[in-house]
């Protein structure tokens, strides 16, 4: 296990993230056909799980320049129930477990090992900055995943539902399944860097926190998102491993705080005069004496007839 551990660590580490090699940036005949021998591992994988063979698998490979494309083609919604069944199965048999002493040493020194690449890469970097915090980082949780399935040998005797994603993401490519079968990969243009991937993706907005198991498992389709708990660049750390490794992270730009909704309020503020209640005594009190000021301001009218002859009797 020693050797196989550390061959994987080796192919993990020599991965291009986002950065397509030449034959992959030229989208022909050479990379279609690199496809369709990672779809059938694939499909392999597939019937290896679940045991209903792979006649009734999809076999359509969609080879696209466009993130948008792509998203609205590999929505998460559309994944097919036996795809959903195998990353939800292995999303928990490869999940942290505190009893587990073998994975975090492997899943450290995998972090490790590749940290100088995430700290060279700039589209890493801008990649990361897109996503929610709680995103898992798909290239890296597949990674985490492949080396807690070594260190637990989970099912070593099959083929691998892991590797073809992992050989596919090695080229710089963003491959994703949908459907039952099918595979589906953006290759974005190597001139265009950082910036071509930024453009890119803030063309699939989503306003979800919420993680599937697929998309924990690492089958995210390209999408993005603005506001609070975004733009934060970290590397590994319990979001872009799905909590298998739960050290922190190294945050090159920590993310954007949450607003608060209700602010408490500070204690030593004067508090505003407030109106008195009606019908309190001092209410009463000062009507009654607004309305004696009243009376006496007022001047006397002068007598009228039957006053005069109350006064003639009187006499």
């Amino acid at each position: 296990m020693e050797a196989n551990f550390s061959g994987l660590i080796t192919r993990i580490c020599d991965s291009r993230v986002l950065e397509p090699d030449a034959e992959a940036d030229a989208c022909g005949p050479a990379f279609e056909r690199f496809v369709r021998d990672r779809m059938d591992e694939w499909h392999a994988a597939l019937d290896a799980f679940d045991q209903q063979g792979t006649e009734g698998l999809s076999r359509e490979v969609f080879i696209t320049r466009s993130a948008k494309e792509l998203a609205v083609r590999a929505n998460p919604l559309a994944l097919g129930k036996r795809t959903s069944a195998l990353a939800a199965a292995l999303r928990r048999l490869t999940a942290y477990d505190p009893s587990d002493t073998a994975s975090p040493p492997m899943v450290a020194a995998l972090r490790s090992a590749w940290e100088p690449a995430f700290q060279r890469s700039s589209v890493w970097k801008k990649t990361s900055s897109l996503f929610n915090e709680q995103w898992p980082a798909p290239w890296v949780v597949l990674a985490c995943r492949a080396v807690v399935r070594e260190a637990r040998a989970l099912q070593l005797d099959r083929p691998s539902p892991i590797e073809p994603w992992l050989a596919l993401w090695a080229r710089g490519v963003w491959a994703v399944p949908y459907g039952d079968g099918a595979v589906g990969v953006w290759v974005p243009r190597a001139d265009e860097g950082e910036e071509g991937i930024a453009r890119a993706l803030t063309e699939c907005r989503e306003s979800l926190w919420n993680v599937e198991d697929s998309v924990a498992f690492g089958f995210m389709p390209p999408r993005s998102m603005v506001g609070p708990g975004c733009h934060g660049v970290v590397f590994f750390g319990p979001g872009p491993t799905d909590g298998i490794d739960q050290t922190s992270g190294v945050w090159l730009i920590p993310p954007m705080p949450s607003a608060t909704v209700n602010p408490p309020m500070p204690t030593n503020m004067p508090m505003p005069p407030r109106d008195p209640v009606i019908g309190s005594p001092s209410v009463a009190a000062e009507q009654a004496s607004s309305k004696q000021e009243s009376e006496r301001e007022q001047p006397e009218s002068p007598p009228t007839m039957l006053d005069r002859l109350r006064r003639w009797i009187k006499k």
